[in-house]
């Protein structure tokens, strides 16, 4: 009640036990109009009653989250994966560059 920023990253990742989603929503029920929450996640709104397992529980949940927020989509693709793929990318680009002058060599050496 006394941090003036709670930080949930990758919320979703691993579903909660009953108990667990009960305790998060107790947090967040204190935290509501007291404190600012940043919850990270891959997950739209419809897939979070598989997470919390209690269908009124998300609900409420969602209702308090919902009522005073700014919802920034990143997409659907990872910022890891694109920076992963961008670099694996480079590396087949070098590759084959170092093939082509490799072999522009071999056909350029004199008999």
């Amino acid at each position: 009640m006394h941090l003036d920023l709670v930080i949930l990253d990758e919320l979703g990742y691993l579903p909660f036990s009953q108990a667990g989603g009960a305790l998060l929503f107790h947090l967040l029920s204190k935290l509501y109009e007291h404190t600012s929450v940043i919850i990270t996640t891959n997950l739209v709104f419809a897939e979070w009653a598989n997470v919390f397992i209690d269908a009124k529980l998300t609900t409420a949940l969602l209702d308090r989250l919902t009522h005073h927020c700014h919802i920034v989509e990143t997409g659907n693709e990872s910022y890891r994966f694109h920076q992963s793929s961008g670099q694996a990318k480079a590396r087949i680009k070098s590759r084959e560059q170092a093939k082509q002058r490799a072999s522009k060599e071999v056909i350029e050496e004199p008999f």
